[in-house]
């Protein structure tokens, strides 16, 4: 078993937007999985920038090293995710159009966070025991003069708690007063009505 994020981010569209004329709607599925880098490293082309060819956001697709064995490690991971989409929405097979795999190379291309890491820095001992390092992921930021950060590198990990990090960040922009106040309608929406 592959633990895995499925989405269907189009289902949030009650619409039908469909242009074949059928009955049935098209829709999006998203399925997320965590792959190593080094699953995938050794078909990374070491190139300078002035080598590289085309523009880095333009696809069709990067050129990789040893392409034929990259393909065949995405398909693999291909066949591996349909099955985990039938097995949990068994209603899609034999229904699926299109499916393209994004691997941490596809990631680097685009994004250049590192290695391929495309939610987040490292969840890190360091990061929540080093001072130097829970001060530069503070949200105040400390060398910038009233700048101040959210999402989920600055709370903890995890898409949810980057939502509660743009609150409390705000809340500490606010100042005590406002995250008192904030806090007792909280609990009072919560428990009271």
């Amino acid at each position: 078993m592959v633990p895995a994020g499925i989405t269907f981010p189009s289902l949030k569209d009650g619409e039908d937007h469909s242009d074949n004329g059928s009955e049935e709607p098209y829709h999006t599925c998203q399925i997320l999985v965590a792959a190593d880098y080094a699953w995938f490293e050794h078909h990374m082309i070491k190139e300078t920038p002035q080598e590289a060819k085309g523009a880095r956001h333009a696809p069709p697709h990067v050129t990789r090293a040893g392409q034929e064995a990259y393909d065949a490690l995405k398909e693999q991971w291909r066949q591996r995710l349909l099955s985990v989409l039938q097995l949990h929405f068994p209603g899609t097979k034999d229904h699926v159009a299109f499916c393209d795999i994004s691997t941490p190379l596809t990631i680097e291309n685009y994004m250049r966070p590192g290695r391929g890491a495309a939610i987040g820095l490292d969840v890190t001992p360091e990061r929540f025991v080093d001072g130097d390092e829970i001060a530069e992921l503070d949200m105040k930021h400390p060398r910038v003069r009233n700048l101040w950060r959210a999402g989920q590198d600055y709370l903890m990990c995890g898409q949810v708690l980057a939502a509660a990090a743009g609150i409390i960040c705000a809340l500490r922009m606010l100042g005590p007063l406002a995250t008192t106040r904030f806090i007792f309608r909280s609990i009072r929406l919560l428990f009271i009505g």
